[in-house]
């Protein structure tokens, strides 16, 4: 007797929109434990962009397999993807497929044919011994299509198929017929399938009472429709009808996107099919974190998510947004509180706007933040080298806007003043304390005084009034 078939698939790391500063993200794959465990040999092969496939234990004849693999999408795009089924399972394995109407019609089955060795298998089928995993009153009215009844052999067993998903569609598991070569019906089947996935149940009960009360329990915010495929799978194509229901992600703990399919209906080899397809939400070390930092590295650029260890770093990368870091990676100065390296840097890298703009462009960001470390060795600071990087983004990609993260510049007028002429969006500049502090917290900086007031074109005042001062003047 041949028993379930449950297939479990995992797909993709990507993360969706967060607050500023939260702790460390919690381990993606947290969500299908206990029934999978994920080690950090297997998140670094998934970090490096190998695939992970494992075989999981299974009772009897059940046969399940794992299989994950870094992807550069979100649970929208996946959910996407299943609405057009036919399309994402187009490959050398599938011989027809076709997405079902709603309701089902019998015109959704026009591409599906019965081999003529599966014909040939009817004529030979009894109760309780038949290749094809069909009831009785089928085995019955397909030998009589094939003697010659109309509406023909193809036609009748489309009928059939047909017939199959608008049971399911009326009454769920329950309301499907048994095949001749078993006794039972087809519910305790997958019944057994969430006793082999306690992560859904534990994680989304709502979700696995619409499953298994199909179709009584309806939720709002499952998406759902049935496909039909005619499959190579060992030594005969199977033909199969399945139900896909979609869930996204409502909280962290939760996959960004949740497919399961349920087998309805298919004619070789299995009692029942159960796969889990998902897109898990990642932290450092997932696919756009990784692109994001190849793409870094491979223009010889500094960000000061890395160069500060931020503890966000992960969540901002994961969405494509990211802090440069001009003027190189070691700072002239040596505050308490930052983990910038401090020393003598390298000179000035006259390219680096250039290449900044070009990334900017490539991650087709609509917003750039531009920051430094200090360069005390230098006459202006740094100031003209913030200009040209302003001046290369607007050039490649205008639509961006662009806030710069300055430093003091020493108090120099003319270097706060040159950056501003270049036009950014925002500037800002960080005290970190009062000024009674700041000589013991940044030590060789100055605190923003009339320097910064002059440059805005105000007198002295207090600080809001010359920042509301420099948006209506500059911005």
């Amino acid at each position: 007797m041949t028993r379930p078939l449950a297939l479990v698939v995992t797909v993709g790391l990507l993360a969706r929109p967060v607050a500023f500063v939260r702790p460390p993200l919690p381990d993606p794959f947290a969500f299908f434990r206990p029934t999978i465990e994920i080690s950090a040999e297997d998140r670094r092969r998934l970090d490096r962009g190998e695939p992970l496939v494992r075989i999981l234990p299974g009772a009897d004849s059940e046969l399940a397999v794992f299989g994950g693999i870094a992807i550069h999408v979100d649970g929208a795009r996946l959910i996407a993807w299943e609405r057009e089924i036919a399309a994402l399972k187009q490959n050398a394995m599938v011989l027809s497929i076709g997405r079902f109407s709603n309701p089902p019609r019998l015109d959704d089955l026009r591409k599906l044919v019965l081999d003529n060795d599966e014909l040939k298998d009817v004529g030979h089928c009894r109760p309780g011994d038949c290749a094809l995993k069909l009831a009785s009153d089928d085995i019955g009215r397909l030998k009589q299509a094939i003697a010659g009844a109309p509406p023909g052999a193809q036609e009748t067993f489309r009928h059939i198929v047909l017939e199959r998903v608008q049971r399911y569609l009326a009454g769920g598991h329950s309301a499907l017929p048994a095949s001749v070569d078993r006794d039972r019906p087809t519910a305790p089947v997958f019944a057994a399938f969430f006793q082999r996935s306690p992560f859904l149940v534990e994680h989304l009960p709502a979700f696995v009472t619409y499953l298994r009360s199909y179709p009584d329990a309806p939720d709002p915010d499952v998406e759902s429709f049935a496909y039909w495929s005619k499959e190579k799978f060992g030594g005969r194509p199977v033909i199969s009808a399945t139900q896909v229901s979609m869930l996204r992600g409502r909280d962290d703990g939760a996959p960004d996107a949740l497919v399961v399919g349920l087998q309805i209906f298919t004619t070789h080899y299995t009692n029942g099919s159960f796969s889990v397809t998902a897109v898990v939400r990642g932290g450092p070390g997932s696919p756009n974190y990784l692109r994001i930092k190849g793409l870094m590295k491979a223009a010889g650029l500094n960000t000061v998510c890395e160069e500060a260890r931020c503890p966000n770093i992960g969540e901002c990368w994961h969405h494509g947004t990211a802090t440069f870091m001009i003027l190189g990676d070691v700072c002239t100065r040596a505050c308490g509180y930052c983990a910038v390296p401090h020393g003598m840097p390298s000179p000035i890298d006259a390219a680096e706007p250039r290449r900044l703009a070009e990334t900017v462009a490539a991650m087709q960001l609509q917003y750039v933040v531009i920051t430094s470390v200090d360069r005390d060795d230098v006459s202006d600071g740094g100031a003209s080298h913030f200009a040209a990087v302003i001046t290369a983004i607007r050039s490649s990609t205008p639509g961006c806007r662009i806030e710069v993260l300055i430093p003091d510049f020493q108090g120099s007028e003319a270097s706060l003043r040159t950056v501003l002429d270049a036009g950014p969006d925002v500037l800002n500049h960080n005290t970190e304390t009062v000024p009674r502090l700041y000589r013991l917290a940044r030590p060789g900086g100055r605190y923003p005084g009339n320097h910064w007031r002059r440059a805005f074109g105000c007198a002295p005042q207090p600080a809001w009034e010359v920042l509301r001062a420099a948006r209506l003047r500059h911005f």
